[in-house]
Protein backbone atom coordinates (compact mmCIF):
# COMPACT_ATOMS: atom_id res chain seq x y z
CA UNK A 1 0.00 0.00 0.00
CA UNK A 2 1.15 3.37 -0.78
CA UNK A 3 1.88 6.28 2.35
CA UNK A 4 -1.14 7.33 3.77
CA UNK A 5 -3.75 7.67 6.59
CA UNK A 6 -6.37 4.64 6.26
CA UNK A 7 -9.84 3.70 7.90
CA UNK A 8 -12.19 1.22 8.02
CA UNK A 9 -15.29 -0.78 9.39
CA UNK A 10 -15.89 -4.09 10.02
CA UNK A 11 -19.57 -5.54 9.27
CA UNK A 12 -20.93 -8.54 10.90
CA UNK A 13 -23.53 -10.75 8.80
CA UNK A 14 -25.60 -13.47 10.50
CA UNK A 15 -27.64 -14.72 7.40
CA UNK A 16 -29.91 -17.19 10.12
CA UNK A 17 -31.35 -13.67 11.37
CA UNK A 18 -30.95 -12.05 8.11
CA UNK A 19 -29.15 -9.34 10.11
CA UNK A 20 -25.90 -7.49 9.79
CA UNK A 21 -24.05 -5.09 12.07
CA UNK A 22 -20.91 -2.40 11.61
CA UNK A 23 -17.95 -1.67 14.04
CA UNK A 24 -16.61 1.54 14.78
CA UNK A 25 -14.33 2.90 12.42
CA UNK A 26 -10.62 1.92 13.31
CA UNK A 27 -7.78 4.19 11.33
CA UNK A 28 -4.36 3.99 10.80
CA UNK A 29 -1.53 5.39 8.89
CA UNK A 30 1.17 3.49 6.77
CA UNK A 31 4.66 5.24 6.19
CA UNK A 32 7.37 2.57 4.69
CA UNK A 33 10.77 4.02 6.31
CA UNK A 34 13.43 6.22 4.51
CA UNK A 35 15.53 6.59 7.46
CA UNK A 36 19.50 6.15 6.50
CA UNK A 37 22.92 6.17 8.50
CA UNK A 38 26.40 6.94 7.90
CA UNK A 39 29.22 5.97 10.18
CA UNK A 40 31.91 8.41 9.53
CA UNK A 41 35.77 7.78 11.35
CA UNK A 42 37.93 11.37 11.43
CA UNK A 43 40.61 10.40 10.84
CA UNK A 44 40.07 6.57 9.43
CA UNK A 45 43.61 5.94 10.48
CA UNK A 46 45.56 6.83 13.33
CA UNK A 47 48.93 6.06 15.26
CA UNK A 48 48.60 3.86 18.33
CA UNK A 49 48.08 6.19 21.10
CA UNK A 50 45.89 8.58 19.38
CA UNK A 51 42.48 9.42 18.90
CA UNK A 52 39.92 9.73 16.34
CA UNK A 53 36.69 11.10 16.13
CA UNK A 54 33.20 8.95 15.10
CA UNK A 55 30.25 11.06 13.63
CA UNK A 56 26.92 9.42 12.98
CA UNK A 57 24.69 11.06 10.17
CA UNK A 58 21.07 10.22 9.04
CA UNK A 59 18.62 11.14 6.74
CA UNK A 60 15.26 10.01 5.88
CA UNK A 61 14.48 9.57 9.33
CA UNK A 62 11.09 11.17 11.01
CA UNK A 63 11.54 13.32 14.23
CA UNK A 64 14.02 13.10 16.10
CA UNK A 65 17.00 10.51 14.88
CA UNK A 66 18.59 8.88 18.01
CA UNK A 67 22.20 6.85 17.71
CA UNK A 68 23.61 3.72 19.80
CA UNK A 69 27.04 2.80 19.42
CA UNK A 70 28.57 -0.81 20.05
CA UNK A 71 31.95 -1.40 21.91
CA UNK A 72 30.39 0.18 25.02
CA UNK A 73 30.51 3.78 23.89
CA UNK A 74 26.63 4.53 24.15
CA UNK A 75 24.78 7.13 22.57
CA UNK A 76 25.02 9.98 20.99
CA UNK A 77 26.18 11.26 17.42
CA UNK A 78 29.39 12.06 18.19
CA UNK A 79 32.26 9.96 20.42
CA UNK A 80 36.50 10.17 20.78
CA UNK A 81 37.83 6.97 20.91
CA UNK A 82 41.48 6.13 21.59
CA UNK A 83 41.13 2.18 20.51
CA UNK A 84 44.82 -0.05 21.15
CA UNK A 85 44.04 -1.76 17.72
CA UNK A 86 42.12 -1.80 14.42
CA UNK A 87 38.52 -1.43 15.45
CA UNK A 88 35.24 -1.17 14.19
CA UNK A 89 32.35 0.56 15.29
CA UNK A 90 28.88 0.30 14.47
CA UNK A 91 26.43 3.07 14.94
CA UNK A 92 22.19 1.99 15.06
CA UNK A 93 19.82 5.36 14.22
CA UNK A 94 16.75 4.91 15.60
CA UNK A 95 13.72 7.61 14.20
CA UNK A 96 10.27 8.61 16.19
CA UNK A 97 8.88 5.92 13.80
CA UNK A 98 10.94 2.67 15.11
CA UNK A 99 12.49 3.04 11.85
CA UNK A 100 16.38 2.05 12.89
CA UNK A 101 19.03 2.17 9.80
CA UNK A 102 23.18 0.64 10.50
CA UNK A 103 26.28 1.48 9.51
CA UNK A 104 29.82 0.97 10.40
CA UNK A 105 33.33 2.72 10.63
CA UNK A 106 36.80 1.46 10.95
CA UNK A 107 39.59 3.25 12.62
CA UNK A 108 42.86 1.33 11.40
CA UNK A 109 45.59 1.93 13.98
CA UNK A 110 49.44 1.99 13.06
CA UNK A 111 52.08 0.40 15.39
CA UNK A 112 54.44 3.28 16.89
CA UNK A 113 58.00 2.59 15.80
CA UNK A 114 60.68 2.08 18.45
CA UNK A 115 63.07 4.35 18.94
CA UNK A 116 66.44 3.69 21.13
CA UNK A 117 68.76 6.93 22.05
CA UNK A 118 72.00 6.24 23.48
CA UNK A 119 72.61 5.27 26.85
CA UNK A 120 72.64 7.58 29.42
CA UNK A 121 76.22 8.76 29.96
CA UNK A 122 78.55 10.82 32.05
CA UNK A 123 81.10 12.81 30.45
CA UNK A 124 83.98 15.35 31.59
CA UNK A 125 83.62 19.14 31.07
CA UNK A 126 84.82 19.80 27.79
CA UNK A 127 84.63 16.27 26.04
CA UNK A 128 82.49 15.16 23.01
CA UNK A 129 80.26 12.29 22.78
CA UNK A 130 78.09 10.84 19.94
CA UNK A 131 74.42 10.47 20.05
CA UNK A 132 72.87 7.45 17.94
CA UNK A 133 69.26 6.93 17.49
CA UNK A 134 67.91 3.32 16.14
CA UNK A 135 64.68 2.59 14.94
CA UNK A 136 62.38 -0.69 14.54
CA UNK A 137 58.85 -1.47 14.21
CA UNK A 138 56.06 0.73 13.02
CA UNK A 139 56.34 0.98 9.23
CA UNK A 140 59.25 -1.04 9.26
CA UNK A 141 61.21 1.62 7.33
CA UNK A 142 61.30 5.13 5.81
CA UNK A 143 62.51 6.41 9.63
CA UNK A 144 63.26 9.89 9.89
CA UNK A 145 65.01 11.13 13.19
CA UNK A 146 64.97 14.37 14.49
CA UNK A 147 66.57 15.54 17.80
CA UNK A 148 65.82 18.46 20.01
CA UNK A 149 68.33 21.31 21.53
CA UNK A 150 68.98 22.54 18.21
CA UNK A 151 70.80 19.10 16.63
CA UNK A 152 67.97 18.70 14.23
CA UNK A 153 67.86 15.92 11.71
CA UNK A 154 69.66 12.42 11.60
CA UNK A 155 70.37 9.51 13.41
CA UNK A 156 73.61 10.90 14.66
CA UNK A 157 75.41 14.03 16.45
CA UNK A 158 78.21 14.91 17.78
CA UNK A 159 77.47 16.81 20.84
CA UNK A 160 80.05 18.57 23.43
CA UNK A 161 77.31 20.18 25.97
CA UNK A 162 78.25 22.71 28.49
CA UNK A 163 75.82 21.17 31.58
CA UNK A 164 74.07 18.17 31.97
CA UNK A 165 71.38 18.11 29.05
CA UNK A 166 68.88 15.62 28.37
CA UNK A 167 68.87 14.95 24.47
CA UNK A 168 65.21 13.78 22.69
CA UNK A 169 65.00 12.07 19.73
CA UNK A 170 61.84 11.87 17.70
CA UNK A 171 61.05 9.25 15.01
CA UNK A 172 59.11 9.14 12.40
CA UNK A 173 58.33 6.17 10.37
CA UNK A 174 56.55 5.95 7.05
CA UNK A 175 52.93 5.79 8.31
CA UNK A 176 53.94 9.15 10.14
CA UNK A 177 53.30 7.84 13.59
CA UNK A 178 56.12 9.18 15.70
CA UNK A 179 57.83 7.97 19.03
CA UNK A 180 60.40 9.41 21.16
CA UNK A 181 63.87 8.31 23.47
CA UNK A 182 65.50 10.18 25.65
CA UNK A 183 69.93 10.18 26.00
CA UNK A 184 70.41 11.89 29.31
CA UNK A 185 74.40 13.29 29.28
CA UNK A 186 75.63 13.63 32.91
CA UNK A 187 78.54 16.15 32.89
CA UNK A 188 81.06 15.73 35.48
CA UNK A 189 83.34 18.93 36.00
CA UNK A 190 87.14 18.23 35.54
CA UNK A 191 89.20 19.27 38.67
CA UNK A 192 92.05 21.79 38.26
CA UNK A 193 95.77 21.31 39.09
CA UNK A 194 98.92 23.47 39.71
CA UNK A 195 102.11 21.97 39.66
CA UNK A 196 105.21 23.59 41.87
CA UNK A 197 107.69 25.36 41.27
CA UNK A 198 107.78 27.37 38.24
CA UNK A 199 111.85 27.61 39.38
CA UNK A 200 115.64 27.62 38.22
CA UNK A 201 117.96 25.44 39.97
CA UNK A 202 122.22 25.31 40.49
CA UNK A 203 123.57 21.95 38.55
CA UNK A 204 123.47 19.27 41.67
CA UNK A 205 120.64 20.88 43.66
CA UNK A 206 117.13 19.10 44.26
CA UNK A 207 113.46 20.91 44.14
CA UNK A 208 110.43 18.89 45.50
CA UNK A 209 107.89 19.00 42.87
CA UNK A 210 104.40 19.61 44.47
CA UNK A 211 100.77 19.23 42.68
CA UNK A 212 97.87 20.64 44.05
CA UNK A 213 93.83 19.50 42.93
CA UNK A 214 90.72 21.17 43.18
CA UNK A 215 87.14 21.10 42.04
CA UNK A 216 86.27 18.22 40.08
CA UNK A 217 85.22 14.72 42.39
CA UNK A 218 87.41 13.77 45.10
CA UNK A 219 89.77 10.91 45.03
CA UNK A 220 92.65 12.20 42.97
CA UNK A 221 95.57 10.23 41.58
CA UNK A 222 98.15 12.11 40.54
CA UNK A 223 101.29 10.85 37.44
CA UNK A 224 104.05 12.44 36.56
CA UNK A 225 105.95 12.03 33.29
CA UNK A 226 109.62 12.04 33.17
CA UNK A 227 109.59 8.29 34.97
CA UNK A 228 108.62 10.17 38.38
CA UNK A 229 105.15 7.80 38.43
CA UNK A 230 102.56 8.09 40.72
CA UNK A 231 102.05 10.47 43.97
CA UNK A 232 101.72 14.44 44.55
CA UNK A 233 105.23 15.25 45.73
CA UNK A 234 108.93 14.36 44.15
CA UNK A 235 112.17 15.27 44.55
CA UNK A 236 113.90 15.56 41.46
CA UNK A 237 118.29 16.55 40.50
CA UNK A 238 117.86 17.08 36.68
CA UNK A 239 121.52 17.32 34.84
CA UNK A 240 119.87 19.50 32.37
CA UNK A 241 116.14 22.22 32.12
CA UNK A 242 113.76 20.19 32.10
CA UNK A 243 109.54 20.18 31.97
CA UNK A 244 107.74 18.59 34.86
CA UNK A 245 103.83 17.70 33.47
CA UNK A 246 101.37 15.91 36.19
CA UNK A 247 98.17 14.85 35.20
CA UNK A 248 95.28 14.52 38.15
CA UNK A 249 92.20 12.11 37.80
CA UNK A 250 89.31 12.60 39.69
CA UNK A 251 86.71 9.82 40.88
CA UNK A 252 85.21 10.10 37.75
CA UNK A 253 87.80 9.87 35.54
CA UNK A 254 88.16 13.74 34.65
CA UNK A 255 91.42 14.60 34.18
CA UNK A 256 93.40 18.07 34.17
CA UNK A 257 97.01 18.74 33.29
CA UNK A 258 99.79 21.34 34.28
CA UNK A 259 103.50 21.49 33.94
CA UNK A 260 106.61 22.64 36.07
CA UNK A 261 109.41 23.92 34.24
CA UNK A 262 112.69 23.56 36.18
CA UNK A 263 115.50 25.49 34.65
CA UNK A 264 118.87 23.89 35.54
CA UNK A 265 121.93 26.49 36.07
CA UNK A 266 125.33 25.39 34.95
CA UNK A 267 127.71 26.55 38.04
CA UNK A 268 130.56 28.64 37.84
CA UNK A 269 134.39 27.15 38.57
CA UNK A 270 136.90 28.94 40.48
CA UNK A 271 140.96 28.66 40.84
CA UNK A 272 142.44 30.28 43.72
CA UNK A 273 146.02 30.88 43.35
CA UNK A 274 148.65 30.27 44.47
CA UNK A 275 149.70 26.64 45.70
CA UNK A 276 152.75 27.99 47.11
CA UNK A 277 155.40 27.74 50.08
CA UNK A 278 156.94 31.23 51.55
CA UNK A 279 159.62 31.70 53.83
CA UNK A 280 158.22 32.87 57.48
CA UNK A 281 156.70 36.46 57.75
CA UNK A 282 156.67 36.50 53.59
CA UNK A 283 153.94 38.33 51.97
CA UNK A 284 151.90 36.48 49.38
CA UNK A 285 148.58 37.85 47.31
CA UNK A 286 145.86 35.19 47.02
CA UNK A 287 143.66 35.74 43.39
CA UNK A 288 140.52 34.06 42.77
CA UNK A 289 139.72 33.37 38.87
CA UNK A 290 136.44 32.74 37.83
CA UNK A 291 134.46 31.26 34.60
CA UNK A 292 131.24 29.58 33.31
CA UNK A 293 127.97 29.82 35.44
CA UNK A 294 126.54 33.38 34.40
CA UNK A 295 129.17 34.32 32.67
CA UNK A 296 129.63 37.38 34.91
CA UNK A 297 128.49 39.58 37.91
CA UNK A 298 130.80 37.34 40.24
CA UNK A 299 131.17 37.94 44.01
CA UNK A 300 133.52 35.93 46.31
CA UNK A 301 133.78 35.62 49.44
CA UNK A 302 137.07 34.39 51.22
CA UNK A 303 137.28 32.50 54.39
CA UNK A 304 139.79 33.02 57.18
CA UNK A 305 138.21 36.22 57.70
CA UNK A 306 139.32 37.88 54.63
CA UNK A 307 135.57 38.79 53.29
CA UNK A 308 134.74 39.50 49.82
CA UNK A 309 136.65 40.20 46.76
CA UNK A 310 138.92 38.32 44.21
CA UNK A 311 142.33 39.07 45.65
CA UNK A 312 143.91 39.61 49.04
CA UNK A 313 147.10 40.08 50.66
CA UNK A 314 147.97 37.96 53.27
CA UNK A 315 151.02 36.93 55.55
CA UNK A 316 150.64 33.85 57.22
CA UNK A 317 152.71 32.24 60.27
CA UNK A 318 151.89 28.60 59.45
CA UNK A 319 150.50 26.51 56.54
CA UNK A 320 147.11 27.89 55.71
CA UNK A 321 144.54 26.67 53.43
CA UNK A 322 142.58 29.46 52.00
CA UNK A 323 139.35 28.45 50.50
CA UNK A 324 137.28 30.71 48.21
CA UNK A 325 133.28 30.75 47.11
CA UNK A 326 132.26 32.14 43.56
CA UNK A 327 128.69 33.76 43.06
CA UNK A 328 127.32 33.93 39.94
CA UNK A 329 124.79 35.91 38.34
CA UNK A 330 122.33 32.84 38.94
CA UNK A 331 123.36 32.12 42.47
CA UNK A 332 125.39 29.09 41.66
CA UNK A 333 128.34 28.92 43.42
CA UNK A 334 131.71 27.20 42.91
CA UNK A 335 134.84 26.70 45.66
CA UNK A 336 138.38 25.99 45.34
CA UNK A 337 141.50 26.51 47.31
CA UNK A 338 144.93 28.38 47.63
CA UNK A 339 147.37 26.07 50.16
CA UNK A 340 150.07 27.96 51.25
CA UNK A 341 152.91 26.80 53.31
CA UNK A 342 155.52 28.02 55.33
CA UNK A 343 159.06 27.38 55.58
CA UNK A 344 160.84 28.14 58.84
CA UNK A 345 164.52 30.20 58.63
CA UNK A 346 167.66 28.00 58.83
CA UNK A 347 169.70 28.63 61.96
CA UNK A 348 173.81 29.20 60.77
CA UNK A 349 176.55 29.66 63.51
CA UNK A 350 179.77 31.62 61.96
CA UNK A 351 182.90 30.29 64.45
CA UNK A 352 185.62 30.90 65.68
CA UNK A 353 184.94 34.12 68.15
CA UNK A 354 188.82 34.42 67.57
CA UNK A 355 191.78 37.18 68.54
CA UNK A 356 194.66 36.79 66.26
CA UNK A 357 197.63 38.84 66.31
CA UNK A 358 198.05 41.48 63.17
CA UNK A 359 199.57 39.66 60.61
CA UNK A 360 198.39 36.51 60.84
CA UNK A 361 195.42 34.52 59.51
CA UNK A 362 192.45 32.52 60.36
CA UNK A 363 189.76 30.18 59.08
CA UNK A 364 186.29 30.55 59.29
CA UNK A 365 183.50 28.50 58.68
CA UNK A 366 179.99 28.69 58.58
CA UNK A 367 177.57 25.70 59.67
CA UNK A 368 173.27 25.61 59.35
CA UNK A 369 170.77 23.78 60.71
CA UNK A 370 166.56 23.82 60.10
CA UNK A 371 165.35 25.50 57.28
CA UNK A 372 164.28 23.13 54.14
CA UNK A 373 168.06 21.81 53.68
CA UNK A 374 170.33 22.75 50.66
CA UNK A 375 172.19 25.52 52.34
CA UNK A 376 173.90 27.80 50.39
CA UNK A 377 176.11 30.59 52.22
CA UNK A 378 177.21 34.06 51.30
CA UNK A 379 179.77 36.16 53.53
CA UNK A 380 179.71 39.99 53.56
CA UNK A 381 183.51 42.00 53.59
CA UNK A 382 183.85 40.58 49.86
CA UNK A 383 184.15 36.88 50.92
CA UNK A 384 181.72 35.55 48.57
CA UNK A 385 180.07 32.41 48.78
CA UNK A 386 180.62 29.08 50.61
CA UNK A 387 180.71 27.58 54.32
CA UNK A 388 184.86 28.60 54.90
CA UNK A 389 187.19 31.13 54.43
CA UNK A 390 190.23 32.28 55.27
CA UNK A 391 190.48 35.49 56.49
CA UNK A 392 193.96 38.30 57.39
CA UNK A 393 192.35 40.96 58.52
CA UNK A 394 194.44 44.17 59.54
CA UNK A 395 191.85 45.22 62.12
CA UNK A 396 189.22 43.96 64.36
CA UNK A 397 186.17 42.95 61.81
CA UNK A 398 182.65 41.25 62.51
CA UNK A 399 182.55 39.10 59.89
CA UNK A 400 178.39 38.02 59.56
CA UNK A 401 177.43 34.94 56.82
CA UNK A 402 173.62 34.50 55.68
CA UNK A 403 172.61 31.35 54.90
Amino acid sequence: MPDGDYCFKVQAIDHAYEGSSWSEELCFTIQNCQLTAEAIAIPPVICEGETANLRAISSGGTGTVQYQWNNGLGTGPAKTVNPLTTTVYQVTARDEAGCTATDTAVVVVNPLPIVIASPDTAICDGASLTLTATASGGSGGNYQFIWDNGLGAGATHNVTPTVSTDYAVAVRDGNGCINTDTANVILNQRPTVAAAPDTSICEGETVTLVATAGGGSDGYTFTWDNGLGNGQTHDVSPDTSTTYSVTVTDAFGCADRDQAPVIVNPLPSVEARPDTTVCQGEQIVLIAIPSGGSGGNYQFLWDNGLGAGPTHTVTPSVDTDYAVIVRDGNNCTATDTANVFISLPPVVIAEPDTAICLGESVTISATASGGAGGYTFAWDNGLGTGPSHTVNPNTTQSIRCQS
